[in-house]
C-alpha cells in the first residue's frame, strides 16, 4: 500500500485554492482589467557593443584586454572579450558580484577564435566568451550586478574594469499585457 506524503495538500484543499484564484481572476477581468505580467531583466549601464566604441582599439592596445560585447537573455548574461595574443598559454576570467563585492564569484571564459589587429602592432588578438548565470532570487528591480575581467598571461594580470568603475548592470522590470485569448491559460501560472 502506497502512502501519500504528508506535505502534499489534500485534493479538496488544492481545489479550494484554485477556485479562489479563479474567482479573483474572474472578478478582475469582469471589471475590464487586463492581466499583466511583470518580467525582470538586466540592463547594462554601459554600451552593449563596446567593440564598436571609437576608443576600443586604443583601450585594447593599452590594457591588453577589453570587453567586446554583452548580451542579456533568459539564460543569463553572455559576453565576448578580446585580448592581445601575448602568449599561447593564457587564462581569461570574469569576477562578478551581486552584493557590492561583499561576495565574489569567478567564471572562466572560453576561447572562441583569433583575429588580426594591425593597429596595435601585434599580429593577433584572441576572442573569449563567458556566461554569467543569474540566480532567480537576484531578479528584483534595483539589483545590481558588477563585474571586471582579468587576463592572466606570462605571469602577469591585465584588467578591464571599465576605467576603474567596474561594469555594472541593473535589474529592471517591464509589464507585458496578456492577450484576452490567453487569459484562461494564465490561470496555471498565477
Amino acid at each position: 500500500m502506497r502512502r501519500r506524503a504528508q506535505s502534499l495538500p489534500s485534493s479538496s484543499e488544492g481545489k479550494r485554492n484554485l477556485e479562489a484564484c479563479r474567482l479573483l481572476m474572474s472578478s478582475e477581468l469582469a471589471f475590464g482589467k487586463s492581466l499583466e505580467l511583470s518580467l525582470p531583466y538586466f540592463k547594462p549601464c554601459f554600451p552593449e557593443n563596446m567593440g564598436a566604441q571609437p576608443d576600443f582599439l586604443k583601450r585594447l592596445c593599452t590594457q591588453s584586454v577589453c570587453l567586446e560585447q554583452i548580451l542579456c537573455s533568459e539564460q543569463g548574461i553572455t559576453g565576448t572579450i578580446q585580448v592581445l595574443n601575448l602568449a599561447y598559454e593564457k587564462e581569461v576570467t570574469v569576477h562578478y558580484s551581486f552584493t557590492n563585492w561583499r561576495t565574489i564569484t569567478e567564471t572562466t571564459a572560453s576561447y572562441v577564435s583569433s583575429g588580426y589587429r594591425a593597429e596595435c602592432n601585434t599580429p593577433e588578438t584572441d576572442i573569449f566568451r563567458f556566461r554569467l548565470p543569474v540566480p532567480p532570487f537576484i531578479l528584483q528591480p534595483g539589483a545590481i550586478l558588477e563585474f571586471a575581467i582579468c587576463y592572466h598571461v606570462k605571469g602577469s594580470n591585465y584588467w578591464d574594469n571599465n576605467n576603474g568603475h567596474n561594469y555594472k548592470m541593473s535589474c529592471h522590470s517591464y509589464n507585458v499585457t496578456v492577450p484576452r485569448e490567453c487569459e484562461d491559460s494564465m490561470l496555471h501560472f498565477t
